[in-house]
């Protein structure tokens, strides 16, 4: 699809998007989209911006010039060393699970919420 040069690459599902993406200027993908948001994290084009795509494509990374340190983390958890040899595939699982859903609740409620939308940016300290 295209080459990225820069700090590093998120790829995360929509119910990911509002954490280490959207930190990185990805956008927030409703939960029940079947989609990959794929952000770049400071890259050195200002032409690189977020793309979401299709859930049913497998994604393939490579870092041919990785230098040494580089690094795979998964989840924020798993961090596993990276070489230019290495090849990354990326795929939507097999396997489904629900999210607990609260009465009265609301995903946008909760964004509103969590984020501060609507709230009036107070310049004056």
């Amino acid at each position: 699809m295209t080459t990225y040069s820069g700090d590093g690459l998120i790829v995360s599902t929509p119910v990911g998007s509002t954490a280490h993406s959207l930190s990185a200027g990805g956008p927030i993908l409703r939960q029940d989209l079947a989609a990959f948001v794929i952000t770049p994290i400071c890259p050195h084009a200002l032409t690189n911006r977020p793309l979401v795509d299709s859930a049913e494509c497998t994604y393939t990374l490579t870092a041919p010039d990785a230098p040494e340190g580089t690094m795979l983390v998964i989840d924020g958890q798993i961090k596993l060393p990276l070489s230019g040899a290495d090849r990354i595939d990326i795929r939507r699982a097999p396997v489904k699970f629900q999210m607990a859903k609260l009465p009265d609740s609301s995903y946008y409620a909760t964004l509103h919420r969590k984020l501060g939308w609507g709230g009036q940016t107070n310049y004056r300290t």
